[in-house]
């Protein structure tokens, strides 16, 4: 744990420096809060708790459950930069099941310096620069997340190089632990690709992509991954977001040393309609496939008794309805459906469909 001490403290020790000296000027220094409360019905299964392989978001079923409680701290200078933020709540749980104990509280830490004119460098645990779905629930269009950006990460811990003029392109390289890590698990580094293109004000275009090692060192498997998403504003009424993910991993090599690749791939289609400033409401479809268990094991067991990996198609209609600036109260109906057996119910029973209704409130200060 020692090679991480020094990563918190960077930020920590930057935040303290607001002094004196600010006295009678604007602070830089912005501190805002964030709760997401929310219940899950599940219409097929009543009978209790579970949460799906799948997800890692509103997890959870048949009880009020916290998905995320946030508190941020930023401070945003001419040449300098640190973001901290510490969470709680179902997210957290199980999106950060792996790290140490201390450390699944960390939403991100991070502290950046611009090396000259639109090129900053950003280093700690920081946002993910992969998709277009956030942490943040109330940023997304609909309540839950799609299959692909829950299986893909959130965050990640490293260095981000990063150039932004704040015209039509703008690009990012990183180095990074892993795929969604902050505790290291071997010794090699990924890395991180990001082209974002806006060729008008309605329209963004991004590429992004991942490379590196995800096992221990002595059983390296590489994993290649691509996404792609494109956003229209077409007006204050009307929103889409396309999106498309596509990777591959190194299978085990074989009694003869071949060490071919294994792939996943998924994408979902996002509307988003505003009759008023106050009621919204969105569509989703999506489609998931990972039939070699790369990113999800679900331990489907076929009729032969083979095992069987996660594929899933559906849809989810949403209404969202601001009670006040920073009140959102929103409501959604999903259904997904498998060829395979890869949904548990409260009784650890294998279903291939999964029928739910979810509300929550989700408030910022």
């Amino acid at each position: 744990m020692k090679k991480f001490q020094f990563l918190f403290f960077i930020p920590v020790f930057y935040f303290a420096q607001v002094s004196d000296s600010l006295e009678g000027k604007s602070s830089p220094l912005d501190v805002s809060a964030y709760v997401e409360m929310y219940y899950n019905y599940d219409i097929d299964d009543q009978g209790g708790y579970a949460q799906q392989p799948c997800f890692v978001s509103y997890a959870e079923k048949n009880g009020i459950n916290a998905n995320l409680v946030l508190l941020q701290i930023k401070r945003e200078e001419a040449n300098t930069r640190g973001h901290l933020g510490v969470m709680t709540g179902n997210y957290a749980q199980y999106n950060l099941a792996a790290e140490p104990d201390l450390l699944r509280h960390i939403y991100e830490a991070s502290f950046g310096v611009k090396l000259k004119n639109y090129t900053w460098l950003d280093v700690g645990v920081l946002p993910s620069h992969i998709g277009c779905e956030s942490a943040i629930g109330s940023q997304n269009f609909n309540l839950t997340r799609s299959l692909i950006a829950e299986n893909s990460p959130f965050f990640e811990t490293g260095a981000r190089l990063s150039y932004d003029r704040g015209k039509k392109w703008s690009f990012a390289v990183l180095l990074l632990n892993g795929w969604q890590n902050i505790k290291e698990t071997n010794k090699g580094k990924a890395l991180g690709t990001l082209v974002t293109f806006k060729p008008n004000s309605s329209i963004t275009i991004n590429s992004c992509g991942f490379a590196g090692n995800e096992k221990p060192d002595t059983a390296k498997q590489y994993r290649l991954f691509h996404d792609f998403y494109i956003t229209w504003n077409k007006s204050k009424f009307f929103s889409l977001i396309f999106s498309a993910d596509v990777g591959a991993q190194q299978r085990i090599p074989d009694k003869d040393g071949n060490q071919g690749f294994d792939a996943w791939h998924g994408g979902s289609l996002q509307l988003r309609f505003a009759p008023s400033k106050k009621l919204f409401f969105s569509l989703r479809t999506e489609e998931y496939w990972d039939e070699n268990k790369i990113i999800i094991n679900p331990t489907a067991i076929g009729l032969n008794g083979e095992t069987l990996g996660f594929s899933a198609r559906g849809g989810s209609i949403n209404m969202d309805y601001k009670i006040k600036g920073n009140v959102l109260w929103r409501t959604e109906f999903k259904y997904l459906e498998s060829d395979n057996t890869v949904f548990l119910n409260s009784q650890n029973k294998k279903s291939n469909t999964e029928l739910q209704a979810t509300a929550a409130i989700m408030i910022s200060f």
